[in-house]
């Protein structure tokens, strides 16, 4: 699997970064190519300070051809996270994605995702929505923990609040998961919460004999480098869990 580190290497991050300055307040798009450097592509969006399109006559045979290791795009004044388009996106060309957030005058460090790099450390991650929240910490354990790749579930910023959308009670199945007493909850089995929301919010992994979790909580921000992924005492949380599961196996 390739790190973040060899993705993005000091003159890849300052030439996308400056091309997202260049092209604000639009959004810049462009290839982090597997042989050679990063190259800028047209936005052919109608509306490009809101999205990024990019021109198929450019991309498609660089892809086609495999020479494409990552596709970047700006976002102009954030937010510092993907999108559910992003998201699914992703899913769909299987390389990893990179976006840069800026102001026009600056950038944010760049974001990386995808299967194909690396997951970072499980503890002590800051959370990023979509990239490093409660869910891609479920899904990264048990990938580095047991080597189970869970299905990704792309998703906007707050889809919680969103009628119609319950991605964790609809989702669970899909992935694996089957409910379980909760007089018969194991390590590595998943809690789920509903935390101020009319419909399960949030998740973690039992861990330590079932007296903590591993997870992420979120607070009011799609983007909070202070929010850290942690184990905490599970009895502080048992009053919002809705579910407790078990992964047997996708069907």
């Amino acid at each position: 699997m390739l790190s973040r580190e060899e993705l993005l290497t000091p003159q890849i991050i300052e030439d996308l970064s400056r091309h997202a300055v260049e092209a604000y307040p639009q959004e810049s798009v462009g290839v982090i190519l597997t042989e050679g450097p990063y190259r800028r592509l047209t936005n052919v969006a109608k509306d490009p300070e809101r999205f990024a399109v990019w021109d198929t006559k450019e991309f498609d045979p660089l892809y086609i051809s495999g020479q494409v290791r990552a596709l970047v795009h700006s976002h102009p004044n954030g937010p510092n996270c993907p999108s559910g388009s992003d998201m699914r996106a992703q899913v769909q060309f299987g390389i990893p994605f990179v976006i840069v957030s800026t102001n026009g005058t600056g950038c944010l460090p760049p974001l990386a995702w995808g299967d194909s790099l690396e997951p970072p450390p499980l503890l002590d991650r800051p959370f990023m929505h979509g990239v490093t929240d409660c869910y891609a910490l479920i899904r990264d354990y048990y990938w580095l923990e047991r080597q189970i790749r869970l299905p990704e579930f792309p998703r906007d910023w707050d889809w919680w609040l969103h009628k119609g959308v319950n991605l964790y009670d609809d989702g669970f199945q899909r992935a694996g998961f089957v409910e379980i007493d909760t007089q018969d909850v194991r390590d590595g089995d998943v809690v789920l919460f509903k935390i101020r929301s009319e419909v399960t919010n949030h998740g973690a992994i039992v861990v330590d004999n079932c007296g903590r979790i591993l997870h992420h909580a979120a607070h009011r921000e799609p983007w909070d480098p202070t929010r850290r992924s942690k184990y905490d005492t599970l009895g502080r949380w048992k009053d919002y869990a809705t579910r407790w599961l078990r992964y047997t196996g996708a069907t």
